[in-house]
């Protein structure tokens, strides 16, 4: 069986639409979990707290002595961001 070491990078820090102060640390907004599925397909679940987002584009994945595929991911909602003054997918 295939062991895969399973690491998901998030370029930017949560955002929500409340004061800075009222942020969560990104180990208690964001909750990941993974496990292989088969020699050839992993599962990596991102759960994110109320009231905050990630950016669609920040999203990778790594495997320790693996080569990846594209992932295979829900589409994102649109929503306008007032941090960038335009249209970002979460």
């Amino acid at each position: 069986m295939l062991c895969l070491a399973l690491a998901l990078a998030l370029g930017l820090t949560p955002l929500t639409a409340t004061a800075v102060d009222d942020f969560l640390p990104p180990e208690q907004a964001f909750k990941v979990t993974g496990r292989v599925l088969d020699a050839g397909h992993a599962e990596v679940l991102l759960r994110i707290a109320p009231g905050h987002y990630v950016y669609r584009d920040t999203f990778r994945f790594d495997a320790e002595g693996a080569k990846l595929g594209p992932a295979d991911s829900p589409a994102g909602k649109v929503k306008f961001d007032e941090n960038f003054q335009k249209k970002v997918e979460t």
